[in-house]
């Protein structure tokens, strides 16, 4: 069968009372839509959930609607799009910032969500605001894509820490166990399990992306905005429409959740000695985090590379293990206590 929406001239998104224009979806949906994009920036909130970029299949497409469509300058079938100037209760969306791809009856669409209806990334973004910019787009083409099938898709978390970005990264690089993919200045990201966790700074990576004058009215909540993130790259046999009903929240919100609070944690400790290589004990303790894993680590493989014999190697470990047990744990901290800055820095790092 056709995959393809049926068109309505675009009614629903004109620039004109929302509260009294026509619609498909019914009052209280759209009451619940205003008060989400009346937020604008959001800037009342300190925690900003988002769904933001997406990859979608829409397999069995025979036809439809180019007339918004801008070609690609050297690639046959690829396109940007030109929206409708104040068409999208009353805004221009971003064309710029979506790409569509279209061979062998299949449309492939490459988005940031939030980007493409506000031309930026800073912002919360619900999985119904995800279905009502992507019901739009539906109209436009004239095909219907939130039955289209979700190829891979990005969830994040942006937070507002008093603690700067490097003591942040230097935390989690000593508290995650997981295999480092990139690690920039501003940047940093890990393998986990067949996802992507990223984590980097929000606005630096915005200056380098978006318009000056949508950059210049951001009016971020604090000086150093970071987000956490996880790119799911896989096939999960969800419909577009399921991911924005539950799926973000299931998949995306949920593991970010679990790791942030569970998962990405350190110990802080009191030591019961008080000789020099207790001290050096301590210091180095504290140079890895509080996190005991890494720091024994660290020593067990110094042990192994020295030139002592067998039994002195044995006789060290036996030290080591002894060390700690002298430990006294007083609290464990959580990723997420520190981004959500639920407790004193002092007792963070």
């Amino acid at each position: 069968m056709k995959n393809t929406i049926s068109k309505s001239n675009n009614k629903n998104y004109k620039s004109q009372n929302p509260e009294t224009m026509e619609t498909h979806i019914n009052s209280q949906k759209l009451e619940n839509m205003k008060n989400v994009i009346d937020l604008k920036q959001n800037t009342q909130e300190t925690v900003m959930k988002q769904l933001d970029y997406i990859k979608i299949k829409v397999s069995n497409v025979k036809t439809f609607n180019r007339e918004h469509l801008v070609d690609h300058p050297t690639i046959k079938n690829r396109f940007k799009m030109k929206f409708p100037e104040n068409d999208y209760f009353g805004k221009t969306l971003h064309g710029n910032n979506i790409d569509i791809y279209y061979k062998n009856d299949t449309l492939y669409i490459d988005t940031s969500l939030p980007y493409l209806e506000l031309g930026h990334n800073y912002t919360s973004f619900s999985g119904e605001q995800a279905n009502q910019v992507l019901l739009y787009l539906s109209e436009l083409l004239d095909v219907d894509i939130t039955e289209g099938e979700v190829m891979a898709f990005e969830f994040g978390h942006i937070y507002h820490p008093k603690l700067n970005f490097s003591v942040l990264k230097d935390w989690l690089l000593s508290n995650i166990d997981l295999d480092i993919l990139k690690n920039e200045k501003n940047f940093i990201s890990f393998k986990h399990e067949k996802s992507q966790i990223k984590f980097y700074r929000v606005l630096p990576n915005l200056k380098r992306k978006v318009d000056k004058s949508i950059f210049n009215n951001l009016n971020p909540l604090g000086e150093n905005p970071v987000k956490f993130e996880i790119k799911i790259a896989q096939k999960l046999g969800l419909k577009v429409s399921e991911l924005t009903e539950y799926g973000m929240n299931i998949i995306g919100d949920a593991v970010i959740n679990s790791l942030i609070s569970d998962g990405i944690k350190a110990n802080t400790y009191k030591y019961k000695g008080n000789k020099f290589d207790d001290i050096l004990y301590m210091a180095l303790l504290s140079s890895h985090s509080g996190n005991t894993k890494l720091m024994n680590r660290t020593i067990n493989r110094l042990i192994d590379g020295s030139d002592l014999s067998y039994s002195q190697k044995t006789a060290r470990r036996k030290s080591l293990k002894q060390k700690l047990q002298q430990l006294e744990e007083i609290r464990t901290v959580s990723f997420k206590q520190i981004l959500t800055n639920e407790i004193h820095c002092d007792v963070a790092v």
